[in-house]
């Protein structure tokens, strides 16, 4: 597939809710990135349009991306990506070597008992200086490959952990199917405006905000990411450290009915309900932050992202938490 970057400068508004407070027009984005094939999962589309909005600072305030986003509701699906190394470094608790256990003392040699003969001596020495030296050698390997080890773990950890990660693309689609997806990139705290500004407007013009998991993760990164950019979180959207705004529905949340442990999966559920399912032949969410970055593989990510607001979209009327 090829590909043509189509940018749209942005700029940073210290309030983002600030283009509804003046009834500015907002403007839809600019169209078409690249065509996804989804003939298999929805019969209604046989060729998806998706419109890749790059948000950087240089430009307008961040584009709210359609008026049917908010007018109608919309289905929405965050994907993250470790921060940079040395970020993590900074951030993290270092690796301890003590962890692996105590290193080697210093060496010290004591001739055996009756021992009389320097030569012999000596090569005993020799012997056991050695041995203390691979011993030394063996222990650095075994820190070095702990260590790699820790960082592996920590890194691929940091997709999950908002302390350690960023927000690296945003999909949102309208609630009827009738425009197409769009996906946000590029500054993590203008997509994070952007966002704030969609759940203002949905918030006044009473539709909802419906993803897939999204109490449980999505919700969650956005708040904390929020906070760790400097922005500021609406009040309305989480009340009491503890119930989320009445805008944000969560198809996983409501079909579970409030028992944590009958979690589904958006796969499974889409499957039971007839639906293809999700297809992770070519890429993963654990891949995804991978295959975006990837110029070679962008493509891939977009199909994934595509697919999971597709059947967000479908499952809606299915389960029935959207009329």
């Amino acid at each position: 597939m090829d590909d043509e970057l189509i940018e749209i400068d942005v700029e940073l508004d210290d309030d983002p809710f600030a283009s509804f407070r003046r009834g500015d027009t907002i403007a839809p984005p600019v169209r078409v990135k690249a065509t996804v094939n989804q003939e298999a999962l929805d019969r209604k589309y046989d060729q998806v349009s998706v419109q890749l909005i790059e948000c950087k600072f240089g430009g307008a305030s961040p584009p709210v991306p359609f008026e049917e986003l908010y007018k109608l509701g919309c289905v929405w699906d965050i994907e993250t990506q470790p921060a940079p190394d040395a970020e993590l470094i900074r951030i993290a608790k270092p690796f301890d070597s003590k962890s692996v256990g105590s290193p080697p003392g210093e060496f010290h040699f004591k001739p055996p008992g009756g021992w009389k003969n320097p030569e012999k001596i000596e090569a005993k020495r020799q012997q056991k200086l050695q041995d203390h030296k691979a011993l030394i050698a063996n222990w650095s390997e075994k820190v070095q490959e702990k260590e790699e080890e820790y960082w592996g773990k920590i890194i691929s950890q940091a997709t999950l952990d908002p302390i350690l990660g960023s927000i690296c693309a945003i999909g949102l689609a309208p609630l009827d199917g009738e425009e197409d997806p769009v996906i946000l990139f590029g500054e993590e705290k203008l997509m994070l405006m952007a966002i704030w500004q969609l759940f203002a407007a949905c918030e006044a013009h009473n539709t909802k905000m419906v993803g897939f998991g999204t109490k449980v993760f999505d919700c969650k990164w956005i708040r904390q990411r929020s906070l760790i950019q400097g922005i500021s979180v609406p009040h309305t959207f989480l009340v009491n450290n503890r119930y989320y705004s009445e805008v944000l529905v969560d198809i996983a949340a409501e079909w579970s009915m409030g028992d944590r442990n009958s979690y589904v999966s958006l796969d499974v559920l889409s499957r039971a309900f007839g639906l293809e399912g999700k297809r992770e032949e070519e890429t993963t969410g654990a891949m995804f932050h991978q295959d975006w970055n990837d110029p070679a593989r962008r493509h891939l990510a977009v199909k994934y992202l595509v697919q999971d607001l597709m059947l967000t979209q479908k499952l809606c009327s299915l389960v029935g938490v959207v009329t």
